[in-house]
């Protein structure tokens, strides 16, 4: 008898254990089901976030660039209306001037000028410019007519023939001729270092200083525009130099006299001092 109640005793044991047991594996399942579970849930909930900042960043830029964008736009258009006006407001006081200037003139005067204008046409289309020219860069300007140029990796000192300026270096470097500074101002102008440009001789190569006598052109020699590309007859045009022939360098000493009495009736630059 005593042995069955033993008997009864483990079994009923042995059966809690094992009911025990499948307890715990299955909360210990159920506990790494949940685990699973919010692990899933918060990496889910990590790439929302990261998703929605990148969003939000890609947004924000978008909205940033697109203001520049606008803001660029804007100030554009207000630039180019400010240029174009200015320009405008420039060229119509230039005509004005230009149309008081030559109103104020008598009809004689005007007369004279129109076959002046003939005169240097016609001069002009009777010089045959040389395709023998020189290509070099600027150095630096001395003066109004004087420069040094760079020639196939050597310095020349150029003096620009046909024409004079003021002096206002040297011996005039503290009391220049009137009109010197203005003068070698517009050549620098013209004529700033590093630039290319091209170079005619006439007759003569050097003076007795040594150096190159040229016609200096801002673009290849071209007869057509000469008036606007050849540094010597703009001096001459603007009334920055007057008219100076040495023999034998003659080739467009007409030319020269006929921009000389332009400018000298329109009163320009040095002309406007008499």
């Amino acid at each position: 008898m005593k042995i069955k109640i033993i008997i009864l005793l483990l079994i009923l044991i042995i059966g809690i254990t094992a009911i025990g047991c499948d307890t715990e594996t299955t909360e210990n399942s159920q506990l790494e089901d949940f685990k699973n579970v919010f692990s899933e849930s918060g990496e889910k909930t990590s790439e929302i976030k990261e998703e929605n900042v990148s969003n939000d960043k890609t947004n924000s830029l978008d909205t940033i660039k697109d203001n520049i964008e606008e803001g660029i736009k804007d100030t554009s258009d207000s630039l180019k209306d400010g240029i174009k006006e200015g320009i405008s407001e420039t060229s119509d006081k230039v005509k004005d001037g230009i149309e008081e200037g030559i109103n104020s003139l008598s009809e004689e005067t005007k007369e004279k000028l129109v076959d002046n204008s003939k005169n240097i046409t016609n001069e002009i289309k009777k010089i045959t410019v040389s395709n023998n020219y020189e290509t070099v860069k600027v150095i630096r300007v001395i003066d109004g007519d004087t420069l040094i140029v760079d020639k196939n990796g050597t310095e020349e000192r150029v003096r620009m023939v046909g024409m004079n300026t003021p002096e206002s270096v040297g011996a005039n470097i503290n009391d220049p001729e009137p009109y010197g500074i203005e003068s070698s101002n517009f050549t620098k102008e013209l004529l700033p270092a590093g630039k290319t440009i091209y170079m005619t001789k006439d007759i003569e190569n050097r003076d007795k200083y040594d150096r190159l006598l040229r016609y200096i052109w801002l673009d290849k020699p071209n007869n057509l525009n000469m008036k606007e590309t050849m540094v010597n007859a703009i001096l001459v045009k603007e009334g920055f130099a007057n008219v100076m022939t040495i023999q034998p360098n003659s080739k467009y000493s007409l030319v020269f006299k006929g921009l000389e009495t332009q400018a000298r009736t329109l009163n320009k630059g040095l002309w406007g001092l008499e």
